[in-house]
């Protein structure tokens, strides 16, 4: 079911999108795909860092993306309920995003690839 909703968001699927946003199931797979990609993504920097980045360093990136993920459904929570007085929940935009940042994994993978390699 996760690799069809995955799937679902790589192929630009509505339904996808709305069916997760009902779901309150789904807002702790939502955290965890946020927290997956993080530390792909903080992984996939290791190999571009001339500061000899460790896997400390990589958690602590993790950590901080998960929070600046937070900060940012938030902050669009805030936004969207006060200058268009949407009725839209902070777990449902985690929902969302969280399905959303699927995109970044593929991104990440692609780009810390040896065919996308700076070297």
């Amino acid at each position: 079911m996760l690799m069809n909703r995955i799937i679902g968001a790589f192929t630009f699927k509505r339904e996808v999108y709305a069916e997760v946003e009902k779901d309150k199931s789904f807002t702790s797979t939502a955290w965890l795909l946020v927290a997956i990609v993080s530390f792909i993504s903080q992984l996939g920097q290791l190999r571009f860092s001339a500061f000899g980045r460790s896997l400390v360093s990589v958690l602590i990136g993790t950590v901080t993306q998960v929070i600046a993920f937070a900060i940012a459904a938030m902050v669009i929570n805030l936004v969207a309920r006060a200058l268009f007085k949407a009725d839209v929940t902070f777990e449902e935009l985690v929902r969302t995003m969280g399905l959303g940042v699927s995109w970044a994994s593929w991104a990440s993978w692609v780009v810390s690839s040896p065919a996308c390699s700076h070297q």
